[in-house]
């Protein structure tokens, strides 16, 4: 009789079924990402529409130019899927104001906010607040925070967004939502982990 030695080839098996499973789990990540850009150049192309001055017309062109370019950089991403899994994230670090990129995320999520009959008040200092940042990356966090905000918050209730600058510059979401279980808490910056479920 004989007998084969097969761990290495149950390690390989097992490895293989989970990088197809982190694979599924970035599509599904990547799937969700694009719909926010597509909700807001679809908002901006119904307010151009409808726009009777050019003022309204350009913020919406300009918008919508925004918005395609961060759906752009969403499906290299997409087709660049190995490299996220592995958490190999290409930032392209530039100086720039912290304001703007703030003030961008939100007029991203304005259509949404006008559904709910949600605003959002913005509070920063009166000057340039300026880091070295990946302007792209950084609009996707603090949209994605916006978007949580809105989506967990009840109809009518206000988001408030402060830019404060100390040691570091700090950027606060807060909302009156329902908030996130403390037991939880730990997890919420593990790749692919979601929390709950939207509001009614």
């Amino acid at each position: 009789g004989s007998s084969v030695d097969i761990t290495e080839l149950k390690t390989a098996v097992v490895q293989a079924a989970r990088d197809a499973q982190q694979k599924e789990q970035w599509l599904a990540v990547v799937g969700h990402e694009l719909r926010q850009p597509v909700h807001t150049v679809k908002a901006a192309l119904a307010l151009l529409d409808e726009a009777a001055d050019p003022v309204s017309a350009a913020r919406a062109r300009t918008t919508m130019d925004r918005q395609l370019a961060q759906m752009g950089r969403l499906l290299d991403d997409l087709l660049d899927t190995a490299r996220l899994i592995r958490g190999d994230v290409t930032l392209t670090p530039t100086v720039l104001d912290v304001r703007a990129v703030v003030d961008e995320a939100v007029e991203a999520i304005h259509a949404d906010l006008l559904g709910r009959d949600q605003h959002v008040t913005v509070g920063a200092p009166a000057t340039p607040v300026l880091v070295r940042a990946d302007a792209g990356r950084l609009q996707q966090v603090l949209t994605n925070l916006l978007v949580n905000a809105s989506k967990y918050s009840a109809a009518g209730q206000a988001i408030v967004v402060t830019v404060r600058l100390v040691d570091m510059v700090e950027v606060a979401v807060v909302d009156h939502g329902q908030g996130i279980d403390a037991a939880l808490l730990p997890q919420i910056f593990d790749l692919f982990t979601t929390v709950g479920g939207p509001r009614g």
